[in-house]
C-alpha cells in the first residue's frame, strides 16, 4: 500500500502495510475494497484522524490492474453539517452558562439571606432563652420550698435552656464562619492546663452515661499561641461528641504528644466508629453520619464542622481515624513556633478565618 502525504497527514500512525479496512471507522461490518470497487461510488466512508475526531470522505475507486486507487475527497454536506452542529452546541453551552450564572448569583444570595437569618434567629433567641435560666436560677435559689416534682421539672427547664444556648451558639458560629467573620485572638497559653480543664468540667457529663474520661499529657507540652475560647469550644465538642456517641461504661481517652514541629491532641472512644462513607461528610455543616447517639442526645452536626474550622485557623487540622465497631479517634494538630520568640510575638495577633 502506498498513501500521499494528505492521506498520511490525516490518518493516525502509519499508512503503510495496513489493511484499508483497519482505517475505517463505522458500527457495521465494513466492505471489504475489492467488494467496493465493484459497486457504483462514490462511497461515503469515515476514517480514523490524527486528532480523534472521525472524518467523512466521499471516495472512489480505481482499477488499476495490479493496483487500486482509493481518491477521497471531503464530504462538503458533512462538513456544512458539523459546522452548524458546532455552531448550535456553542450557542446551548453559552446559553447554559449564562443560566449557571444566574443560577450561581441566586444561590450567592439565598445563602448570604440564610446566614443573615441564622445571625438574628441566634442572636434574638438567647435573650429570651437567657431570661428562662435566670428565672431558673432564682427558683433554685427558693429550693427548700420547691416539692421534688417541681426540683425535677426546673432541672429539666435547666437542661433544656443550656442546650438551646450552645445549639445557637453553633448556628451563630456557623453564621460566621460563612460569613467570612469568625475570628481567632491568639495569645501564649498552657494548652495542657486548658486540656484538663475541659476534661475535668465534663467528667460529670460522662459519669452521667458510667463513663470515665482518662487524660494522658506528657510534662512537656510547649506553651503555644491560641486563642484560648476556641480551644476550649474546639476540646469541648470532641469530647462531648466521644460520649455522646460511645456507650455506657466505656472510656474517652484524650491525649498529648509533641513532635514533628506540631503538638498532636487525641480524643479517643470505644463507640461503633465511623463509616468510610461519612468520615468527611462530619465535617461539613448540618452533616450527621450513620452512628446514633448512644443516650439519645440531640444533635444537629455543626460541632465538627465548627472544631476543624478551628483548628485549621490555628495553621493545623482536625482528622478521624476510625473502623466500623472499633471506635473512633479525632486527632488535633497544632504547628509548634518555628522560633522560641513566635510566641511572644503572636500576643494579640487576631486571625480572620473563611
Amino acid at each position: 500500500m502506498e498513501a500521499g502525504e494528505t492521506a498520511m497527514r490525516i490518518v493516525p500512525g502509519p499508512v503503510v502495510g495496513k489493511a484499508f479496512q483497519d482505517l475505517l471507522l463505522d458500527f457495521t461490518a465494513v466492505p471489504g475494497l475489492y467488494d467496493l470497487l465493484l459497486r457504483p461510488g462514490p462511497h461515503l466512508l469515515t476514517l480514523h484522524t490524527r486528532d480523534g475526531a472521525p472524518q467523512t470522505f466521499r471516495f472512489s475507486f480505481i482499477d488499476l490492474g495490479h493496483n487500486i486507487l482509493c481518491l477521497g475527497a471531503q464530504d462538503s454536506q458533512e462538513t456544512e453539517m458539523l459546522r452548524n452542529t458546532l455552531l448550535e452546541t456553542n450557542q446551548e453551552l453559552a446559553a447554559r452558562t449564562r443560566e449557571l450564572q444566574r443560577s450561581n448569583a441566586r444561590l450567592e444570595t439565598i445563602n448570604a439571606q440564610k446566614n443573615r437569618f441564622l445571625g438574628m434567629a441566634a442572636h434574638d433567641l438567647r435573650t429570651p432563652i437567657g431570661h428562662v435560666l435566670y428565672s431558673a436560677d432564682l427558683l433554685r435559689d427558693e429550693g427548700a420550698n420547691l416539692s421534688p416534682e417541681q426540683a425535677e421539672a426546673l432541672s429539666v427547664i435547666d437542661h433544656a435552656g443550656k442546650s438551646m444556648l450552645r445549639i445557637l451558639d453553633d448556628l451563630l458560629d456557623i453564621a460566621n464562619i460563612e460569613a467570612g467573620r469568625f475570628s481567632l485572638n491568639l495569645a501564649p497559653s498552657d494548652l495542657a492546663a486548658g486540656i484538663r480543664a475541659v476534661a475535668q468540667r465534663l467528667t460529670p457529663l460522662a459519669a452521667a452515661k458510667n463513663m470515665r474520661l482518662a487524660c494522658s499529657l506528657p510534662p512537656d507540652l510547649p506553651e503555644l499561641a491560641f486563642d484560648a475560647i476556641r480551644m476550649e469550644q474546639l476540646l469541648t465538642n470532641l469530647i462531648s461528641n466521644a460520649v455522646k456517641y460511645a456507650p455506657p461504661g466505656t472510656t474517652v481517652r484524650i491525649a498529648g504528644t509533641c513532635g514533628d514541629g506540631h503538638v498532636a491532641i487525641s480524643v479517643a472512644d470505644q463507640g461503633v466508629g465511623v463509616a468510610a462513607e461519612d468520615r468527611e461528610r462530619i465535617f461539613e455543616p448540618f452533616g450527621r453520619g450513620q452512628a446514633r447517639p448512644t443516650g439519645d442526645e440531640k444533635s444537629i452536626g455543626l460541632g465538627l464542622c465548627i472544631a476543624r474550622t478551628i483548628a485549621r485557623g490555628h495553621g493545623g487540622d482536625l482528622v478521624i481515624d476510625s473502623q466500623p465497631g472499633q471506635g473512633a479517634v479525632f486527632l488535633c494538630t497544632l504547628p509548634l513556633p518555628r522560633r522560641p520568640h513566635d510566641v511572644a510575638a503572636s500576643l494579640g495577633a487576631r486571625v480572620c478565618l473563611h
